[in-house]
């Protein structure tokens, strides 16, 4: 894998790392990843972008190799270490490129600071769901996530299996992951703890009828 070094900052109680590349008075390019990766995801990208950009692309708090505080890890937690990883990192204003749950950030990011935003690409999207019955129509993956929603058996899956690691994430690729590339995604999330990020993403899908707070499990943050 492209070795790029991950440097750090301190961000509120905690401290998040990221990837950077290019010229640091370019305009900035902002890479978010969504659930359960980290900048890693970035990896082969970052060194095509860099000759005209300044990329930066951050863990998002609990993945990667960021800190993982005592926190519910809700939509809003990550809403508020991005905004502070933004401010500490000096970013005045910066195009989006965002996968996944990168992508609800990415949205939420430009609909509350339009000028921060210079310009969005994104992919595998996060949006609002009419109806639980309208999430992913016509595949499988609406019944695991239906599962991963559902008190006890969702925590089975994603806490104690690590499912999205395990399961998910080479799931959704059109390549067999290497062991160096599994062994990454897995170093964040060895422990039942670790994993409450992983489980919490799945339980805040915008879909309406499904929509539901659920507090977390068991030996989590409150």
């Amino acid at each position: 894998m492209n070795d790029i070094s991950l440097l750090r900052l301190s961000v509120l109680d905690s401290e998040m790392a990221y990837r950077e590349m290019g010229a640091r008075d370019a305009p900035a390019a902002l890479f978010l990843h969504g659930n359960p990766t980290s900048s890693t995801i970035w990896r082969n990208i970052l060194p095509l972008v860099a000759p005209v950009a300044h990329c930066v692309a951050p863990d998002l708090i609990g993945f990667g190799r960021s800190g993982k505080p005592d926190i519910p890890y809700r939509f809003e937690d990550h809403a508020r270490y991005l905004d502070a990883f933004i401010a500490k990192a000096g970013i005045s204003s910066a195009y989006l490129v965002a996968q996944d749950w990168g992508t609800g950030l990415a949205f939420h990011l430009a609909e509350r600071r339009p000028d921060f935003v210079r310009g969005l690409a994104f992919m595998g999207f996060i949006r609002p769901i009419p109806t639980w019955e309208e999430f992913v129509r016509g595949s499988q993956a609406r019944e695991i996530f239906r599962k991963f929603r559902t008190p006890g058996e969702g925590e089975k899956l994603i806490l104690d299996e690590n499912v999205f690691v395990e399961r998910v994430l080479p799931g959704g690729m059109r390549r067999k992951l290497s062991d160096e590339e599994m062994a990454v995604y897995r170093a964040p999330f060895p422990t039942r703890q670790s994993r409450l990020p992983t489980w919490r993403f799945p339980n805040e899908l915008p879909a309406h009828q499904a929509r539901r707070r659920r507090s977390l499990p068991a030996g989590g943050s409150s």
